[in-house]
Formats: C-alpha cells, sequence, structure tokens
C-alpha cells in the first residue's frame, strides 16, 4: 500500500510504502535550496518523521511570530523598555502618533503667546531667562505663562480621552 502527498506544483513531496517503512521524498520540498542531481530519495521512517515534524515546528513557529504585535513576551518588552533595546510595535506607533497628533491639536488652541512660549522652551530648548529677554518680560512671566499653557493643554487633552 502505497501514500502519496502532493506539493502546490502538482509533483509528489513524498511517497509512503507501507510494506516496506521506506518513504520516497523529494529533496527540494524538505531541504529547501537543495540543487542535487537526484529529485527523490529513499529514507527510512524514522528519518522522514523527523523531518515532518520540523517543518511542523518551524511552520508553528511561524505562525506564532504572527499572532503578537512584538516579538518578545511581556516580560521582555518590560526589561527592553527599560533597557531601550526592544523594537517598537504597531502598537506603540499607532498609540505615540495618536497622542502627538492629540498634543499638536491641543496646542494649536492656545493662544499665539503661548504657543511660542512652549515652542522655545521645550522644543528649542531655551531658558525661561532666554525667552524672557526674547519676549521683552520678566522671566517669572514666562514661568508662569508656561504653567498656565501646561494646564490648559493637561485640560484639552483629557477632553479628547487620548491620555
Amino acid at each position: 500500500m502505497k501514500k502519496v502527498r502532493m506539493n502546490q506544483n502538482g509533483k509528489a513531496s513524498y511517497i509512503v510504502n507501507e510494506v516496506t517503512g521506506k518513504v520516497k521524498i523529494r529533496m527540494a520540498d524538505f531541504y529547501p535550496g537543495y540543487s542535487g542531481d537526484e529529485e527523490y530519495k529513499e529514507v527510512d521512517r524514522k528519518h522522514f518523521d523527523l523531518l515532518v515534524s520540523e517543518i511542523r515546528k518551524e511552520n508553528r513557529d511561524l505562525r506564532q511570530e504572527w499572532l503578537h504585535v512584538s516579538k518578545y513576551p511581556f516580560d521582555e518588552i518590560i526589561m527592553g523598555e527599560m533597557d531601550d533595546i526592544y523594537e517598537k510595535g504597531a502598537d506603540d506607533i499607532f498609540f505615540t502618533d495618536l497622542k502627538n497628533k492629540a498634543l499638536y491639536d491641543a496646542i494649536k488652541q492656545l493662544v499665539p503667546s503661548l504657543q511660542r512660549r512652549l515652542y522655545m522652551h521645550y522644543f528649542q530648548g531655551k531658558s525661561n531667562n532666554e525667552i524672557a529677554e526674547i519676549e521683552g518680560v520678566t522671566p517669572s512671566a514666562i514661568t508662569q505663562s508656561i504653567n498656565v499653557a501646561i494646564e490648559k493643554l493637561s485640560l484639552l487633552i483629557k477632553i479628547k480621552d487620548v491620555v
């Protein structure tokens, strides 16, 4: 009695001879990149079972990788974040973009003087004294206006349920 399994190209991937216990395998189907002279080779059943189990394990591992956004287990993600060595997943990128957009939209709702002062302080890295000199006001006025801007931003972002 023979059992045959066909591959996607319509060729026999393997043929099991249940009387002799030998299996004739198509080498290219079991050894990717095989370029030998023999298209088929006969192997014993143990060797065949080992090959099949390895292929199943590889396929299972490939499917498992696609089940999660991140390829790391939860503990490794936490440790990776602490060491700054993990790759950002799609969810991290999406939510970071969403938060950045909400912050940008909220900043656009502030009055121009608060926008300008926040920009100089956080994006240009200027000190309150430097900003005060540019704006022609006291450093305490800059400190106060930045604090007011942060409070307003906090309220605007919470209204949008982003944080």
